[in-house]
């Protein structure tokens, strides 16, 4: 079993992907918790929690 990742504070502008996913988008905004995620052809809001950085 792999050790947790420590926790990474994420910002605007941060380069970020789903955690399921292999899509990598960028943070448009960050908001009690959720963040707005552009993937160039769309956008997705999601929980911080489950986004990593790249």
């Amino acid at each position: 079993m792999l050790p947790p990742k420590p926790k990474v504070t994420l910002k605007k502008n941060d380069r970020v992907r789903l955690m399921d996913s292999k899509s990598i988008g960028t943070i448009d905004q960050i908001e009690k918790g959720k963040a707005t995620v552009n993937y160039g052809m769309f956008t997705t809001i999601v929980s911080v929690e489950q986004l990593e950085k790249v």
